[in-house]
């Protein structure tokens, strides 16, 4: 269970970076770890194999559906920061890997939706209107302006494809007390 705490903190962080307008390559790559991370807990229950059954429904369908919902934020971000940057090919087929996930997510059985709180269901609805209208528009200007050949997400150049690194446990270090001596 510690990956959720350590997912939980990972998405503060995102929800930082989106109010201090950070770059959105920075975003991306923030919302990717979270993902990393929220894999590690969906693997983490389900190694329980006995107890997995008797874990709640709707914490299983969050760290499922919520592992596919942050990678497609995360790919949004980057997509559309690649598209912005006129790399119009690479940033439509990394937007079209982020509605992939977002599917991934929504599931069959409901996914992350699955016994969502309104809150949540209302934030999960929102990106995926958001993702929706920016690929959509990606597409339609790539149809009719840009003619640029779309690549998927495994035969990008080295770099565009995102992973984020191993997480390190924090250790909180005090400085030498150093004593003070008054003359």
């Amino acid at each position: 269970m510690s990956a959720l705490y350590r997912s939980a903190g990972q998405q503060i962080a995102c929800k930082q970076a989106t109010l201090k307008s950070m770059s959105p390559q920075l975003l991306g790559k923030l919302y990717v770890a979270a993902a990393n991370l929220q894999r590690e807990c969906d693997v983490e229950l389900q190694g329980l194999t006995a107890d997995y059954k008797d874990i709640m429904g709707t914490l299983r369908n969050y760290a499922s559906g919520g592992r596919g919902l942050l990678l497609a934020i995360g790919l949004r971000h980057i997509g559309n920061d690649a598209w912005e940057k006129k790399q119009h090919g690479e940033g439509l087929g990394i937007l079209r890997e982020a509605r992939t996930q977002m599917d991934i997510a929504m599931g069959q059985n409901g996914g992350i939706m699955f016994g969502a709180s309104a809150s949540l269901a209302a934030r999960v609805k929102l990106e995926q209107e958001t993702l929706m209208k920016i690929v959509e528009q990606a597409e339609k200007d790539n149809k009719y302006a840009y003619f640029a050949t779309v690549r998927p997400l495994d035969q990008l150049p080295e770099g565009k494809v995102v992973t984020a690194g191993e997480s390190k446990q924090y250790e909180v270090t005090t400085p030498p007390f150093t004593e003070i001596k008054f003359e």
